[in-house]
């Protein structure tokens, strides 16, 4: 019943808010692609995963926004483009590379059980048009749990300061009338588990879900959030009937 609660290993949740790319659809490693793409038309690529050059920048540049890493990386490799040139080489082919991106394994399945008991916020670095282009994949929308399953969707657009930072968690919880105690949340990566902890959600109500492009801070996320998985079925075995 939508609006009562969830048991999962032995936490109550009335609320969730999870993330998107690697915790719950399998997207992280096309950016990377996608950027490699581009670099190697000019005999570069991204020294590690896109995202752990990602978290390096902005532990460096920490209120900067997605065009300044963009930016970073037309300077870094010296490339013959604006920003501009640059956004747009990529947009066809990110386009391309997103519109028949899936779950991963499990993890429709176990949001639809989630969306049946408890309100389920997406909260995402990615902005509104990566969301509508994986939203129409045929796998997502054909899936266990379409994007309509969420009752609140937060993007880069609607928040001041993106993850590391508080706001999109704390956005979320404002759309649902959430306290921190009773949210769980759902993440991949560093910065995604600070920006949870700074929006004053326990460590215990955070699931990690093991990323192969996460693996750089495996240690770290296993130290610093709750319960950490290699798979969502993991999570369906601990759903407990209430």
């Amino acid at each position: 019943m939508l609006g009562h609660m969830i048991r999962i290993g032995g936490r109550e949740y009335r609320w969730a808010a999870v993330d998107m790319d690697g915790s719950n659809v399998n997207s992280v490693g096309i950016y990377g692609e996608l950027h490699n793409e581009i670099l190697g038309e000019y005999g570069h690529m991204l020294p590690c995963s896109s995202t752990q050059f990602w978290e390096e920048f902005f532990s460096v540049n920490p209120t900067a926004k997605f065009d300044d890493f963009l930016t970073h990386i037309i300077n870094m490799f010296g490339l013959p483009l604006t920003l501009e040139q640059y956004k747009t080489k990529g947009k066809k082919r990110k386009h391309e590379l997103l519109e028949n991106v899936a779950y991963k394994p499990g993890a429709d399945v176990f949001l639809a059980k989630l969306a049946e008991r408890i309100p389920v916020a997406l909260v995402t670095s990615s902005d509104m048009d990566d969301v509508s282009i994986i939203a129409k994949s045929p796998n997502i929308k054909n899936s266990a749990a379409p994007f309509e399953t969420f009752a609140h969707i937060v993007t880069s657009e609607q928040v001041k300061k993106v993850k590391p930072f508080p706001h999109p968690y704390q956005m979320a919880m404002e759309l649902m009338g959430a306290s921190p105690d009773g949210t769980l949340v759902m993440e991949d990566v560093k910065t995604g588990l600070q920006s949870a902890i700074a929006a004053d959600i326990p460590q215990d109500n955070i699931v990690i879900i093991q990323d192969e492009h996460s693996a750089h801070n495996e240690e770290y996320l296993r130290e610093n959030g709750g319960l950490y998985i290699l798979s969502h079925n993991e999570l369906l075995e601990l759903i407990e009937e209430v």
